[in-house]
């Protein structure tokens, strides 16, 4: 299963998922399935939410750990699966609604500390120091939500 994900693809999925693992227990919400794919630029067609959302009452279970998720979008899966394009506004776009999820006033503004929390299984703790350096500079432990995104992107 996560053998035909390339290595940059389980990187790039395993960031977007963590942005919504808020409590660390490599799960989500199943709720928050769509926000993730659509993070990726992926969409999940509304019948195949509400096919999961069924078997997963069934099952008594209201998240989805990673594992599940890898399976959902692995290549043996991708019919189901439509892949828009990934330009860098639509990234930085989908970025901001992942990011959205650690702006708990919505005021666009997330703090450091949170975003140290999102990042330290993706990055290196002096890797998310010097980023928290570039955007956040006068130290001020809040982060414009739109600017880092494009930031990340390279915008």
């Amino acid at each position: 299963m996560t053998s035909q994900i390339s290595q940059q693809q389980l990187v790039e999925y395993s960031e977007a998922f963590s942005l919504y693992d808020v409590d660390d227990s490599n799960s989500i919400a199943v709720a928050r399935l769509q926000m993730v794919v659509s993070t990726l630029g992926i969409t999940l067609p509304q019948a195949k939410i509400d096919e999961i959302l069924a078997r997963k009452s069934e099952e008594g279970e209201s998240s989805i750990s990673f594992e599940e998720f890898l399976y959902l979008v692995g290549p043996e899966n991708t019919s189901v699966w439509q892949h828009t394009e990934n330009t860098g506004r639509s990234r930085s776009k989908k970025l901001q609604a992942a990011l959205g999820v650690f702006d708990t006033q919505g005021y666009g503004i997330i703090s450091t500390v949170d975003l140290r929390r999102a990042l330290r299984e993706a990055l290196h703790d002096h890797e998310i120091d010097d980023l928290v350096k570039k955007v956040d500079p006068k130290q001020t432990g809040k982060v414009d939500v739109q600017s880092l995104a494009e930031f990340l992107v390279g915008y």
